[in-house]
């Protein structure tokens, strides 16, 4: 089953990050370029999504933090720690 992103964020030219729909979960994805597309290699849940967001509609990086937008308001994640606050 592919999987469904509902806001991406590029973290640099080799990865990404992803709310991924169906898991409810925040993902990081290495990417490969073939000159045509890009493929997805060594997905990792980074966090789940907390049971009130329902929905991540954004994502923003700022000094090793992930911001997360959602219905709920904003979150943050420590990138290093992987800690909500």
């Amino acid at each position: 089953m592919q999987p469904s992103f509902e806001a991406m964020v590029c973290v640099d030219s080799d990865l990404i990050y992803a709310a991924e729909v169906i898991d409810k979960s925040i993902i990081s994805l290495q990417i490969e370029k073939d000159g045509v597309g890009v493929n997805g290699m060594n997905v990792q849940t980074i966090i789940p999504y907390r049971t009130t967001w329902q929905k991540v509609n954004s994502m923003c990086l700022n000094n090793r933090n992930l911001f997360l937008s959602h219905g709920q308001g904003i979150s943050t994640v420590n990138q290093q720690t992987c800690e909500y606050r």
